[in-house]
């Protein structure tokens, strides 16, 4: 199991960086999902498997991430979104596929270790930024290069003064790594924080 200095941009083979290289466009008439879902076959193909176990990378097939963003019943009113663990991005994009007209502004925080799949992500959210565009919605999003909860374990300390304000999601989709932790894990120890205060 491998801890988060483990994912270095440095420790993937350049040759595995490089099949990747460049992006391939969207289709005419592609959706952000279904351009995701096509982006992943091609990770998938590529990406040797042990890189997929250390990192517990399993990809939600389109028809899963399409049920979860109809569970999610986005309104009009939402404007933050959150995907903690975004991979390819599909979950996000089916989300934003189901945003109705009229909705916005709306921002998406997406976190992503990998980054060869951050630098995709980047590529479908970019793309579903236009088609959101095109539909009268305006959409930004951060994809941050680093893992959920450490890159938060600040808000989930319990002392009054030590920890930053929580940050404020409409929506949070996600799909997580399958993976145990030891106890000892930077972010188990993190999520006890969270546990122990509710």
């Amino acid at each position: 199991m491998g801890t988060i200095e483990a994912l270095a941009p440095s420790q993937i083979s350049k040759t595995f960086k490089n099949s990747f290289l460049p992006h391939d466009s969207p289709h005419p008439g592609e959706t952000p999902a279904e351009y995701a879902a096509r982006l992943t076959v091609r990770f998938l193909v590529d990406a040797p498997l042990e890189h997929r176990r250390e990192l517990a990378q399993f990809f939600t097939p389109i028809e899963v991430a399409r049920f979860m963003a109809t569970l999610a019943r986005p309104t009009r009113s939402v404007r933050h979104l959150l995907d903690p663990g975004a991979g390819m991005g599909i979950l996000a994009c089916a989300l934003c596929e189901m945003l109705p007209v009229g909705s916005g502004p709306i921002h998406l925080d997406a976190y992503e270790v990998d980054p060869t799949l951050s630098s995709f992500c980047e590529t479908t959210l970019g793309y579903a930024k236009q088609w959101l565009k095109e539909r009268g919605i305006s959409f930004t999003f951060q994809v941050k290069q680093t893992d959920y909860v450490l890159g938060n374990a600040v808000r989930l300390r319990p002392g009054l003064f030590d920890g930053a304000a929580p940050l404020g999601y409409d929506i949070a989709i996600a799909n997580p790594p399958y993976f145990k932790l030891s106890k000892l894990d930077p972010r188990a120890v993190a999520s006890r924080f969270a546990a122990a205060a509710q």
